[in-house]
């Protein structure tokens, strides 16, 4: 391999993240790695067959588990620029997601609640949000992305060993609901109730 076959790649893994966030592609983290591996083992080898590849892992400690990329590679430097990489887009979106995070951008729009207008989120939260939404009606409201105050309540009732007072499981079922979120999608906007 060539160092400057080792900067293309690193260089090309960034510019497939941009091309991601900017066209929205669905599946990035999949999509990303295969293209990673399949440009780095064109780059940093003969033509190769597959007994020319071998097995490649990475582990990071993300959302509360352990992920874990496995991919094969021609080499290790194509290995680890698709494996950080995927790793990056992981961290990237936990920070977006996150409702343990209290820094997340979900966590900030649920302290924000009740909104008194609509508050503008990205577009990656927006597509969770919209999606959310979207099975929530399909599933006739079993699937319910605004749950969280009964959530916490019951996990409180959990470790406290008792069942909660009445009046406050009475406040967070009216809490929750369609009328808890509303998507604002002229602003790429959520309120919340």
């Amino acid at each position: 391999p060539h160092p400057a076959a080792d900067d293309f790649i690193h260089g090309l893994i960034a510019t497939l993240l941009q091309v991601y966030r900017l066209n929205r592609l669905a599946s990035a983290v999949c999509w990303l790695v295969l293209a990673a591996v399949s440009l780095g083992c064109w780059l940093h080898a003969e033509p190769s067959s597959a007994a020319d590849l071998h097995r490649y892992a990475g582990s990071r400690r993300s959302m509360g588990v352990n992920w874990t990329v496995s991919l094969y590679a021609a080499t290790p430097v194509a290995a680890e620029a698709a494996i950080n990489a995927a790793l990056a887009e992981v961290l990237r979106l936990e920070q977006i997601l996150s409702d343990y995070q209290p820094q997340s951008e979900l966590s900030r729009l649920s302290a924000a609640s009740p909104t008194a207008t609509p508050v503008p989120v990205s577009d990656d939260l927006w597509r969770v949000l919209k999606r959310s939404v979207a099975l929530r009606e399909a599933s006739g409201g079993a699937f319910d992305p605004t749950v969280g105050p009964l959530t916490t309540l019951w996990q409180r009732a959990r470790r406290s060993g008792r069942l909660p007072p009445p009046e406050r499981l009475a406040a967070a079922r009216r809490a929750v609901g369609p009328q808890a979120l509303t998507l604002d999608p002229q602003q790429q906007a959520v309120f919340l109730a």
